[in-house]
């Protein structure tokens, strides 16, 4: 194994020493190419032979990862020194295989993901939760029940997060993080370079007509209030809101990716704390000796070899897509991937029988056949190259896989690939016979086999024939299309505008299990952006969607009504993603991606509140407000030791209990500053001023008390007393004598009297305090 494999790092070397000299001789080109080819020829049945006989596995060991980093090496040297007479199509080949037998395949996989999650600390999989929900999902529950209804206390989260900030993209964590500056400045190159065709008046006119037809049947707030059933020593919040609180955070999932985001969001944050107390920049599991017990041998190997590789390949990794993607966009120039039209009717007519078989054999194009089977052995060895290179780096670590989706987005990966399913027909393509009889070692083989079971085939058999080469790269794009817009909100736009649902309902078609599913599931993503006229046409889809995929706690894929803000907020996810991308391979690979952090003036280097900052009360806990602090890494401040021990009671009598009417009136350039997050000013007072002040507790009762206690009264008065008619100026007369109420009416009636009555009494009782604190000073 060994000899071969430097073999052909020296027929490597011969060959691109003699294709870059100036007069190459192409004879010994050709010579130096045929030798490659053979020896990678050899090492390819070699590879696949042990690998299929169980040659690599956890107990014998994998191949060396230096192997795997020498073809990626030579892949990307082929962006510029490209020749015709290199073989591609089997460096290919053999790249698959050598990905297969250095870290193994789905089984591997799972392996690895459950010792990834013992890694970074989590609990294994619960398999009693049905429907799963992400710590987003919780957090946004809590935050809208807390508007709703202001005396809810949510339960408290077993999970260790510092800041609130980390749990979901914003303005206030880019802020937090020292990048404002850089992430105003980053651009989404793929919305730029593969636009959609469809002009953006069009899509501007559906997205008001879509606004109006949402707003026909859903209510105009998500955040509205509703009318439910109290407990008496509820304080006002219903208990199925209680209830849901509950079940959110005991169906609770943090999932590995989720957790590593959460944890590189904490230490861009608090890089300063890590600085000053001499902790190393940055801190991962290969660091770690102690985590290692908790896993075998050979998963420690195959995570430092996947850690071994992705270090060689990461600078060359933009060379290799564009690689890739290049000889996958080759596969299709000629208008289809498969085989020509003629060749699809020869093909039909070679199945009815073997007499007919062998009579068009001497008709066919033996080079068109061939040059059809190139194609679908190209498509399907780099699909699968990339679906394991985007499982594998997910495995490593979740910021390693974003930046290689990154690249396949930005590389026009999204476009390609629909382009490949819908340049040709699918349900012809997956059952179309390219193999030529008696030109196929497999073929033939099968039909020996077929001959000693039975001279005379049935009907049935003949017409079942698939073709496993189109089905296998047709499954793994849609996988891939999946696990690149998965979540991504601006990419799942991107799928819209091109246009993929017409082409994934022509995939449907082909009734495979796979295949329907990933379809399915891509669809799903794109049903809130669609539109109702699509849903309603396309109600069998959305029935198959609701049989066959995943359904998570809070999944409202079908009465999404908000989409405004989850466009949004999906820009400013992938914007934050781009520069956790680029913070952690800054730190650890490229130095040269590391963004510019931002310029702070004044005392704005102690701190930059927010609401968000705040807003961890949603998740059972209190932070710190020196936790959040965010300094430069130049900053060499030190602060009083008394004041660090008594920042709290400055902050109450300096901040949130001075003069409000002095701080409007000498202030105004101070609060126009915080109180609008893009005002830029050098100049600007360096006090931090949250962007609402810290509520310190009520003393008695608080506000919310005595408007619960009088709602009550007059819910006990409406319809306990039957008291209707004790606030005469509030009932309307005319509708009540005229017409004759319904049920439903006459409630809705009784509750409408009931908020009036109550916003009354509030309003007396409040005047009367007024008056009694007038009269007293």
């Amino acid at each position: 194994m060994k000899l071969f494999y430097i073999s052909i790092n020296l027929g490597f070397i011969f060959f691109f020493s003699f294709s870059s000299s100036q007069n190459p001789v192409m004879e010994e080109l050709s010579m130096v190419s045929s030798e490659i080819e053979l020896y990678i020829s050899i090492m390819y049945i070699i590879l696949e032979a042990m690998r299929t006989t169980d040659g690599f596995s956890d107990e014998k060991g994998m191949l060396d990862p230096s192997f795997l980093q020498s073809i990626f090496d030579v892949l990307s040297q082929l962006r510029d020194k490209y020749l015709k007479s290199f073989p591609v199509k089997k460096l290919i080949l053999l790249l698959w295989k050598v990905l297969l037998c250095t870290f193994g395949g789905f089984k591997q996989l799972k392996n690895s993901r459950d010792a990834s999650r013992v890694l970074n600390g989590l609990h294994e999989l619960n398999t009693a939760i049905i429907s799963k929900c992400s710590l987003q999902d919780l957090y946004n529950f809590q935050n809208e029940a807390m508007l709703k209804y202001p005396n809810y206390s949510p339960p408290e989260i077993p999970l260790p997060i510092t800041s609130s900030l980390t749990v979901k993209a914003s303005s206030g964590l880019v802020r937090a993080m020292g990048i404002s500056n850089a992430t105003a400045q980053t651009e989404l190159p793929y919305q730029t370079l593969f636009p959609p065709k469809s002009s953006s008046n069009s899509s501007t006119s559906a997205k008001i007509k879509q606004q109006q037809n949402l707003s026909m049947v859903w209510p105009p707030s998500q955040s509205q209030s509703f009318v439910l059933p109290l407990e008496r020593d509820s304080q006002g919040v219903p208990k199925s809101t209680e209830e849901a609180g509950s079940l959110y955070l005991k169906n609770m999932y943090m999932s590995v990716a989720n957790k590593q985001i959460l944890s590189e969001r904490d230490k861009a944050i608090h890089k300063w704390e890590r600085k000053k107390n001499g902790e190393f920049p940055f801190d991962d599991i290969l660091s770690d000796d102690d985590k290692w017990q908790q896993v075998s041998e050979a998963m420690e190997k195959r995570f430092k070899g996947l850690e071994q590789v992705y270090v060689s390949i990461v600078p060359e990794l933009q060379n290799i897509v564009i690689v890739l993607l290049k000889l996958l966009l080759s596969t299709v120039t000629t208008g289809t991937n498969g085989v020509s039209t003629k060749q699809q009717q020869q093909s039909q007519i070679n199945t009815n029988s073997d007499k007919s078989t062998k009579a068009t054999n001497a008709t066919i194009n033996l080079e068109e056949s061939d040059a059809s089977r190139n194609r679908e052995v190209l498509s399907k060895a780099i699909s699968a190259i990339l679906f394991l290179l985007l499982k594998w780096t997910k495995v490593s670590h979740v910021l390693k896989f974003e930046y290689l989706s990154q690249l396949l987005v930005d590389s026009g990966c999204l476009l390609l690939i629909l382009k490949i399913l819908g340049l040709q027909e699918i349900t012809s393509l997956v059952a179309t016979k390219t193999d030529v009889s008696g030109h196929s070692l497999f073929s033939a083989r099968a039909i020996e086999n077929t001959e000693h079971t039975s001279s005379h085939p049935s009907t049935s058999q003949q017409h079942t024939y698939t073709n496993s080469r189109n089905m296998f790269w047709t499954i793994n794009f849609l996988r891939i299309l999946q696990m690149l817009t998965k979540r991504k909100t601006n990419r799942v736009m991107l799928l819209v505008q091109y246009k993929s649902s017409a082409i994934l309902k022509r995939v449907l078609k082909v009734s495979h299990p796979m295949m329907e599913l990933y379809a399915l599931k891509v669809l799903k993503s794109q049903v809130p952006y669609l539109g109702r006229k699509w849903r309603s046409l396309n109600m069998r889809i959305i029935s198959a969607i609701y049989l066959r995929c995943y359904t998570v706690l809070r999944d409202d894929w079908i009465s999404k009504s908000d989409t405004d803000n989850d466009l949004e907020d999906g820009m400013l996810q992938e914007t934050n993603v781009r520069m956790l991308i680029r913070i952690y391979h800054g730190q650890r690979y490229i130095p040269g991606m590391l963004p510019q952090q931002d310029e702070p003036s004044g005392l704005d280097k102690v701190a930059d509140f927010t609401q968000e900052t705040l807003s961890l009360a949603t998740l059972g806990s209190r932070v710190s407000i020196l936790d959040d602090v965010c300094l430069p890494e130049d900053s060499s401040i030190d602060f009083d030791p008394g004041f660090v021990d008594n920042y709290e009671e400055w902050l109450q009598n300096n901040v949130y209990n001075s003069d409000t009417e002095e701080a409007d009136s000498n202030n105004d350039d101070y609060y126009r500053y915080y109180s609008n997050p893009n005002f830029q000013n050098d100049n600007a007072p360096g006090t931090p001023m949250p962007s609402s002040p810290i509520m310190s507790p009520y003393v008695g009762n608080p506000p919310t008390h005595n408007i619960n206690n009088l709602y009550r009264q007059g819910l006990e008065e409406v319809f306990l007393k039957g008291q209707t008619n004790s606030f005469k100026e509030f009932d309307n007369e005319e509708t009540l004598s005229s017409t004759v109420l319904d049920p439903m009416q006459k409630l809705a009636h009784q509750l409408l009297l009931v908020e009036q009555r109550t916003i009354k009494r509030y309003s007396d009782l409040s005047e009367d305090n007024n008056s009694i604190v007038s009269e007293s000073t």
